[in-house]
């Protein structure tokens, strides 16, 4: 319906609060095929955004893969994201979806474990967050690797369970789970 190529598409209904952090972004970085994202206004007339092939917007994974970048205006809105292959490309995909800024965070000061945890960015539920170990703190870490920190806030309305994974990641990954002050860890995994 809203594919420019042969491929097969598939359309997603995106609704945007007045709240929601600018830039939205999708991408299908761990797609399977060569993928095309488009992101269009809520008419479906008009297509606002596009990409064909990241330009580094998936890091180092393969160059077919699509990433792209909206800034919509104030307010509530609703769009349609066309997820379709490149030419008659077609395969299994996940659509990542996150708000607002996506640079990996500025490391806090090392070895002050007050400091780093005020310093932790926000996690929302549904938000997948992106970023590198390079150069981080290693306040919390068991081992000599650097880590980066993140504030999760569970509140009475969070769906249970909360999952987290470092499926996409492209090095040998640990996650753990402490509570709110950092003093005790609740789960870790290594090798899922």
């Amino acid at each position: 319906v809203l594919s420019i190529g042969r491929s097969p598409e598939r359309i997603y209904r995106i609704n945007v609060a007045a709240n929601t952090p600018r830039p939205i972004i999708f991408e299908t970085c761990t797609a399977s095929f060569d993928t095309y994202l488009r992101l269009y206004d809520a008419t479906g007339s008009s297509q606002l955004v596009s990409n064909d092939d990241h330009n580094g917007g998936c890091g180092s994974s393969g160059g077919l893969l699509s990433h792209v970048t909206y800034n919509p205006p104030a307010g509530a809105g609703v769009y349609y994201l066309s997820v379709e292959g490149y030419a008659n490309s077609q395969g299994t995909y996940t659509v990542t979806s996150s708000c607002g800024p996506t640079s990996p965070p500025t490391a806090a000061p090392t070895g002050n474990l007050a400091a780093v945890l005020a310093a932790a960015p926000p996690v929302t539920c549904g938000q997948t967050i992106a970023g590198t170990t390079v150069g981080g703190t290693n306040v919390l870490s068991l081992g000599s690797s650097p880590e980066r920190i993140y504030r999760v806030t569970v509140t009475a309305s969070t769906s249970r369970p909360i999952v987290f994974d470092t499926c996409s990641a492209n090095y040998d990954t640990y996650l753990r789970l402490y509570t709110s002050n950092g003093s005790t860890q609740i789960i870790a995994n290594d090798d899922h």
